[in-house]
């Protein structure tokens, strides 16, 4: 667990109840950035990849990009630069090319293509990993690794019996693709992709655009260090990710997908003198929300509804995240509940006819 985090004013430790988590490291002040960190992979869902350049990461909600992989037809570039300059791209997506073609034609619901296209990315950038030792970021925005991955807490165990079967159903299939494309080792129990599954389901992040005031999420991603921030219903921290002029144009419908949230935040860059910087799009910043002392745990919220009232906030964080939530505020709450239960019963209990 000896991660550097370099700079940021952060430190991971651990405990048997919360697992590995977030601390200061020093005092921080509010509006401080904490953390920036890029994401291990990026997946648009479908019926939005067409505006999702695979090069950049760029997002455009007004139109379709017109560049794109004539033999998959998943792969889409916001310019030729993007579609012809960058051939370490290129090569990296004619390793995927295959199974990204056999995915468009899965018959699966919308949350499990999802899933599986963004595992796709992750496994891939594992093979360029391995063959690649110059991976370092050239800059103070921390880069996540496969490894960073793994560390990541699974789920899978938690899984309902109807959950685990409707995986199963599709066993075949998966492990056919996935093999054939060289992105496992032929003898992995489908167990343990599965793990790997739970993992994203309970460590993304949604990535979204605005439109008119409205966040609309258009894809998933993964940043391994930021599951690091556990959940608070009364965070310290926030997450946010720039989003540019030119990807916020269009109306469409919100969805959720039981993705942490990161908040989007319009900012007037040019864009013409970013489009080579691939680290600018979907980079993810944690800012204080307010002053923090040092030794204080870091939390950001993994649900948008904080002000709905504690027992829905609590199934909401336990049927997508799998734990009970125990934040201060919600233990004061609780607290609050049985107080007045405590005092009713009492009241009760002093009438004549039950004694």
């Amino acid at each position: 667990m000896n991660l550097d985090f370099g700079s940021y004013p952060v430190r991971l430790t651990c405990s048997p109840e919360k697992g590995r988590y977030f601390l200061a490291k020093s005092d921080i002040k509010v509006g401080e950035v904490v953390l920036k960190c890029l994401p291990l992979a990026t997946a648009p869902f479908d019926n939005h990849k067409k505006r999702y350049c695979y090069t950049c990461n760029l997002y455009n909600s007004s139109s379709a990009f017109s560049y794109h992989c004539v033999s998959c037809d998943q792969a889409y570039f916001c310019s030729l630069e993007c579609y012809k300059n960058d051939s370490n791209v290129l090569a990296k997506h004619e390793l995927i090319c295959n199974i990204s073609r056999k995915i468009a034609t899965w018959r699966a619901d919308k949350h499990m293509k999802s899933v599986i296209r963004l595992l796709v990315q992750i496994l891939l950038e594992y093979l360029c990993e391995e063959k690649n030792d110059d991976n370092e970021p050239k800059n103070d925005i921390l880069r996540n690794y496969f490894k960073d991955f793994l560390l990541l807490k699974s789920h899978y165990s938690d899984w309902s019996t109807n959950l685990k079967q409707d995986w199963m159903k599709h066993k075949k299939f998966l492990l056919s693709i996935f093999k054939s494309s060289n992105l496992i080792q032929e003898n992995i129990e489908f167990e343990e992709f599965l793990h790997m599954i739970s993992r994203i389901e309970s460590n993304g992040f949604g990535m979204y655009y605005q439109s008119k005031g409205r966040e609309i999420l258009f894809g998933r991603a993964i940043y391994p260090f930021a599951s690091f921030f556990n959940h608070s219903c009364d965070a310290n921290c926030d997450a946010l990710q720039p989003n540019y002029k030119g990807e916020n144009n269009q109306v469409d419908n919100a969805n959720s997908e039981g993705c942490i949230a990161i908040e989007s935040v319009q900012t007037d860059i040019n864009l013409n003198t970013l489009i080579k910087k691939k680290e600018i799009f979907r980079k993810v910043e944690f800012i204080a929300l307010h002053n923090i002392k040092e030794g204080e745990e870091l939390t950001i919220s993994y649900i948008e509804d904080t002000h709905s009232p504690l027992q829905a906030r609590r199934q909401k964080l336990m049927n997508d995240y799998y734990f009970l939530c125990k934040c201060d505020r919600c233990k004061s709450e609780e607290t609050k509940i049985n107080g007045k239960r405590f005092k009713g019963l009492k009241k009760y209990r002093g009438n004549k006819e039950f004694q």
